[in-house]
């Protein structure tokens, strides 16, 4: 290893001391473009593609897991976990109508009477 320039050694005995601690390790989630829960999300919703977005959510462990997950819900990322968060009342109703879809699409047996 060659030695230290001068500015390097300076820089070196004068690095400012820098802890970091991790308070929380949500990992990514990638939800395949193709994948059926996201198809299904996008044509209930009249979407034609699903948007990503750039936020921690407890599904990414879901999906480290191997499970096909799609976030969605009501309400706005600019008033969420704020002072004074609020969700409209319609789009918790529009919410539900598309959960119960989605349910009925993918958790109903076939062979129920």
């Amino acid at each position: 290893m060659p030695p230290l320039s001068d500015r390097e050694l300076f820089a070196h005995q004068h690095a400012p001391a820098v802890s970091v601690d991790l308070v929380s390790d949500s990992p990514a989630m990638a939800t395949e473009e193709g994948a059926s829960a996201c198809a299904a999300a996008c044509e209930i919703l009249r979407q034609k593609t699903a948007e990503a977005v750039s936020f921690a959510a407890d599904s990414g462990w879901f999906a480290r897991l191997g499970l096909e997950c799609i976030l969605l819900g009501p309400g706005s990322i600019e008033v969420a976990h704020k002072r004074n968060e609020f969700v409209p009342i319609d789009e918790l109703e529009n919410t539900a109508n598309v959960v119960s879809a989605l349910i009925e699409r993918f958790c109903r047996k076939e062979d129920a009477p």
